[in-house]
């Protein structure tokens, strides 16, 4: 990853977050932009009303909003990639480069800025949305997610340590679109465990449980059966590995509620790593894909890899 897009808002996790995005590009040698798309319910009502100062108003909150990026960026203290011990700030600031524009809607600024860029990263900040907000209104990370043409890491606001990075794959899908994303998450997730300096977790899971299985044959073929499907699992799990020349430190295949199961693996571990589909339409605004519904229920960061 050479190139690193941080985009910003105006929460007071901020500062937080870009002292965390700093660390990281660093241990990555990566170039470090950070882009905040700024827009007033003011240039709405423009339209209708019209205010015959509004251009120098804009002009006013462009120039306060840089200025406010800019001391984000020259403040003295800044945390370290994956846990909340601060430490002094180094020369980096140089290499930063800010940008702040007008735009109607944050996804269309960051989502061109990052093809204008070539970013590898996009960074956002995690929030949280309720399912029936989202079947309303597609939220913003949600419309970032389905378009981008990187990665996205969504770090949470709250401070907390990054103790491995868990790669969750799902090799039930052998299709070759598939296979391709299965690796592009195995290979994100090892360059983030690297740069971390944490272990490298792999988990399937596969969408199963002992609870789905007739209580009259339960006993009879229900362990049997999974412990045949997890074998199996297993087998093709380590193939991936080895045909990718990935060293994972742990890989194993679970059964049951995949985004429970995830969540789980998520707490423990402090950062998820997923793949998306990308779904779109109706079915995508009612329903979303797995890795919209994992998001639901995870609190750690998340890389999501389209």
């Amino acid at each position: 990853m050479k190139t690193v897009l941080l985009a910003v808002g105006d929460c007071p996790s901020t500062a937080y977050l870009q002292g965390r995005v700093r660390a990281l590009a660093e241990e990555m040698l990566a170039k470090l932009h950070i882009y905040r798309a700024l827009y007033d319910p003011m240039e709405e009502m423009d339209e209708y009303v019209g205010f015959d100062n509004f251009s120098l108003i804009k002009k006013m909150l462009l120039k306060e909003e840089r200025k406010r990026i800019e001391d984000l960026v020259h403040s003295a203290v800044k945390v370290s990639a994956n846990h909340s011990m601060s430490r002094t700030a180094g020369g980096m600031e140089k290499s930063i480069h800010c940008v702040v524009e007008w735009c109607k809607r944050a996804p269309g600024g960051i989502l061109a800025y990052a093809k204008h860029i070539n970013a590898d990263l996009i960074v956002v900040e995690r929030t949280k949305h309720s399912r029936l907000k989202a079947l309303v209104h597609t939220p913003d990370d949600w419309n970032l997610l389905r378009h981008a043409e990187c990665p996205i890491l969504m770090l949470s606001p709250f401070e907390h340590s990054v103790r491995a990075v868990v790669a969750a794959v799902n090799i039930m899908n052998v299709s070759e679109s598939h296979s391709k994303l299965t690796a592009r998450v195995l290979e994100n997730a090892a360059v983030l465990a690297e740069a971390f300096g944490v272990s490298l977790n792999v988990v399937s899971v596969l969408p199963i449980s002992r609870f789905g299985i007739p209580t009259a044959s339960r006993i009879a073929v229900g362990d049997h059966l999974l412990a045949t499907l997890e074998g199996k699992a297993l087998n093709n799990l380590e193939k991936i590995l080895t045909g990718l020349g990935i060293n994972a430190d742990e890989h194993q295949v679970v059964a049951g509620v995949v985004e429970e199961e995830l969540a789980s693996k998520a707490e423990e571990a402090g950062l998820l790593v997923i793949g998306s589909v990308a779904r779109e339409g109706l079915s995508g605004k009612r329903l979303g894909n797995t890795s919209e519904r994992v998001l639901y229920q995870v609190q750690s960061d998340v890389l999501v890899v389209n």
